[in-house]
This record gives C-alpha cells, structure tokens and sequence, in this order.
C-alpha cells in the first residue's frame, strides 16, 4: 500500500474509473499575502451612527469615516489622517467608546470696529480660517464673519457661536482630550484699528504676530472595559488610540499583553501620541507602559492633534510592515502631520537623546513633520535601562516570525503528521510516515529561519538555530527559536582627514 490515500476509496475497490479527491488549503499560507488590519479608537460626535462600546466597522473611505464618527469628530478626523497619509497595503476599520464629560472651548473676542480692510488667519489641525474684514465692520460683524468661515469647513474639529464679536469654539464631543487642540492666530495683516484675542488653556510658543493657545475646560475619560470586552475576540495587528492618558493606557496594556499570551496567540501593536511637554511624554511612555508592543509619538505644541499622529504613524506602519516586518521609519515625512510653527517648539538634540532613552518616539520639524526613530516604549528593565527591544522592528518580527512557525505547523505540518513521537534512539528503527519528531519539526522551522534571512527579515541564523524537544508529560513538541531581527541602519560615523599633496 502507498502513502497517498483517497477519502473513502479503498485499495480493494475493484469498479473501474477515474477517482479523484480535491483537498482545499494544503499549501503554504503566505502571511504577506493576508490583509492587516489597522484599527483606530476615537470618540464620535452626536450625529455619529457608530454605536459605541459595540460595533467594529470597515472604514474604506473618509466619507464612511465622517458617517460612522460624525464629521469633524476625533474618531472621523483619525480616520481621515489615516487614508490621507497613505490608504493602501491595509484594512481600516473602527470602534469608539462611550465619551463623557464635558466638551473643551476657547473664544475668539474681535474688538473695535476696523478702520481699514484686512483678514484675520486662524488654524486648527493645520486648517486655516480666514476671516475677511471690510473697513467699518464691527466686532460683532468680524465675529459672524469668523462664525461663516467655520461653517464652510466642516472638518473642523469644533462648532463655533457669536455673541457681539465673542465667538466660543466649542469641540463636537466631550472629554479631556480637547484639551490638547491648538488654535492660533496670525495677526500680519489684521484690520486697522482692531485686536482679537484668543482664551482658553495655556498658551503656546508665540511671536508678535502669531499666538495660539490650547483649548481648555474638556472633562471626562471614557471607561474602556466594555469597549476592551468587545475587542477582545478580535485581531487587529495595529492600532491607533486617541486615549492618551494613564488610566485608559494601563488598561490597554493590561489587553493588549493578554491578547499576546501563548493561549491567546493575537499579537497586536498600538500607537499613541501626546502633544505636551517632554516630560509628560517620558512618564506615560516609561512608567505607565513599558511596553514593547507600544509606540508613543510625541510632537511639542504640535497643532495635529495627538490622535491624528498616532493615525497617521499607525497607517504608514500598517502599509509597510505588511510586506517588511523589519521596517525603520528614520527620516519618515508625514503628509498629514503639520510641522510645528517655530524652531524653538522642536526638540534639541539633548532633548531627543533623552526622549529616545525614555520609550518616546520625536516627531518634529517646523518645515517638515519628521519621525526621527520609531520606537517602542519598552525602556526599562525594573529600574536597569533596556533597550534590547528598541526599535520597532523589534517587537514586530518576533511577532511576525511566530505567526509564520504557527502557520506552517497549522496548514502543512500536522496535516502531514498527525501523529508525534520522540527522536528514535540510536538502536530504534526509523520513525515511519506521518509520525512528526523534534527533529523533523526543528528542521521545519530552521528552513523557516533561513528563507526570512534571506529576505532580510533575521539575521545570524546558523549561530542561534532552533532547538526543539518531546515533552513527555504533555506528549507534545516543545521548542525554541532565537530571533535575532535584521538591524535598522541608523547612523555611520566618518572621519574625514585633511592631507596635504605629497611634495
């Protein structure tokens, strides 16, 4: 009798015919081939069809995202920056949690009536608002002029009201996350005669013509257990998260290390981003995370809200790391991510020295917005600087090469060996057909080593190759497989030496 066999088709059949069998799926699964999935969480706003706490939806496009978010909401404008940075190579999708609280403002207050013509430019999120002015308006004529110009924009993430030239911004949901939206002011070709005045939260870095202050009086964190409990049957390989504070973080965290767990085998990585100050930036990043599945941005004073960053970062990271696990983002220029408007808003080389130590990813440029090193915030080791898991290529294709030992085993190797048995000692006989081994199994996985350091995914596979064993009490292959990811080329140094022409 042979080794290939039909279903129901005995080798003493005597009835003459052509028989044959059709086995789906017997090949190799090409994880590179399967579509990542990039998942955002943000807040909608009341005319938002997505039900919070409950529906993961697909968000092909910005005007689905605007539907099922509600325009000019943090949930639709993720969305947006996600597909406007780049929409290929991945899934989008979302999900919300319930917001509470109250909804952050700031007023505009144009005063005096304008002896001459002249506009005044505001920006939010890197749009700009301009509001015309003719000689002889009033301030409350400049205040619905303003209110007008807002209307035109409906991305804006705030709904905007006049009262006798004092025009209250108001954000589209609630939460403390308003806080961290800027507005500016540029003042260069104002109206005679006229001032306007920006208040609200702490001001930012500003000129004699350009001001901006945060938005302020937004209260209120989402509770993120039933909106955790919904994801967790899920996978969703990245996800961008507006929740930037330590709370919610915590409890991402606390998911996300689940989810990754032997039992679970759902790795996911998640960005976040801030827009505050360094030091807040390094406490989440080093204290309340840690965490090598975690990526926290940080731009200074930074007009792009914090949630927008990390959506962006998240979708170039999901097109990319489709294909490249191993992937750098050094340099990386984002489309959708404003520069920051002075040179004294971006980070000294000190600062970013001390940042990169810390788990936080610098973006920054006031021409350009720059990832300067994508890297995850896993920093410490108790209290013992660690940075064997720095980049974020290190955490991804651990990940990635799991995924891909767990793919053959599931689609080739148990289907051809269903039976398992320890290595034949030196005076058994061979180990028949279909009976899998640590050896046969080790082997497997050595050739899986080796086809991913040609492709430049791992490095040094013949000096840390794998080692598998029989476990006796579980009856069952044991092993283990030293990933050593490709390094990210990061810097050379080069000494130049002036010579002098030989005589």
């Amino acid at each position: 009798a042979g080794t290939i066999t039909l279903t129901g088709y005995s080798d003493s059949d005597k009835v003459p015919g052509a028989y044959a069998e059709v086995i789906f799926g017997t090949g190799a699964i090409n994880l590179r081939s399967l579509t990542m999935i990039l998942l955002i969480c943000g807040l909608k706003s009341s005319s938002g069809t997505i039900t919070p706490d409950v529906d993961v939806v697909d968000l092909p496009t910005v005007d689905v995202c605007n539907t099922q978010y509600g325009q000019g909401s943090e949930g639709a404008r993720m969305g947006r920056a996600a597909l406007r940075e780049i929409a290929t190579g991945y899934r989008l999708m979302g999900c919300s949690a319930t917001g509470t609280g109250a909804a952050a403002t700031c007023t505009v207050t144009f005063a005096t009536t304008a002896s001459s013509a002249g506009y005044w430019n505001h920006f939010v999120g890197g749009t700009k608002i301009e509001t015309l002015v003719a000689s002889g308006d009033t301030a409350t004529v400049q205040g619905d002029s303003f209110v007008a110009a807002c209307n035109k924009l409906p991305d804006l993430p705030f709904t905007a009201s006049n009262a006798s030239g004092t025009v209250t911004c108001t954000l589209k949901h609630a939460g403390i996350r308003g806080n961290q939206w800027i507005i500016y002011q540029d003042k260069t070709y104002k109206p005679g005669a006229t001032t306007c005045t920006l208040t609200g939260g702490s001001a930012v870095t500003s000129t004699a013509n350009v001001n901006g202050i945060f938005f302020s009086g937004g209260s209120g964190v989402e509770t993120m257990t039933t909106m955790l409990a919904a994801l967790m049957a899920g996978r969703y390989h990245r996800i961008a998260i507006a929740q930037n504070d330590a709370t919610s973080l915590a409890a991402w965290a606390s998911q996300i290390n689940t989810k990754a767990g032997p039992l679970e085998g759902r790795s996911e990585h998640v960005v976040v981003a801030t827009n505050g100050t360094s030091g807040a930036a390094i406490s989440l990043a080093q204290t309340t995370l840690n965490n090598a599945r975690f990526q926290l941005c940080t731009s200074f004073e930074n007009e792009t809200h914090p949630s927008e960053i990390a959506a962006a970062m998240a979708a170039k990271r999901a097109s990319r790391e489709q294909t490249t696990p191993n992937s750098g983002y050094d340099g990386y220029q984002f489309i959708t991510v404003q520069p920051q408007r002075f040179p004294g808003q971006v980070p000294a080389r000190a600062t970013l020295q001390l940042q990169l130590e810390a788990g936080v990813t610098p973006i920054c440029g006031n021409v350009v917005a720059t990832c300067i090193r994508a890297i995850t915030t896993h920093c410490l080791n108790g209290t013992t600087p660690d940075f064997r898991t720095i980049d974020v290529s290190h955490s991804v294709v651990p990940d990635f090469m799991a995924e891909l030992f767990k793919a053959r085993w599931t689609s080739q190797f148990v289907v051809a060996n269903p039976n398992v048995a320890p290595d034949p000692g030196t005076n058994d006989p061979p180990t028949p057909a279909g009976v899998a081994t640590p050896a046969l199994w080790n082997a497997e996985m050595l050739s899986i080593m080796l086809d991913e350091q040609a492709r430049g995914t791992i490095t040094q596979v013949a000096a840390n190759p794998p080692v598998s064993e029989f476990n006796t009490a579980a009856g069952a292959i044991r092993s283990r497989a030293p990933i050593i990811p490709t390094p990210i080329q990061h810097a050379i140094g080069i000494r130049v030496e002036q010579v002098n022409a030989a005589a």
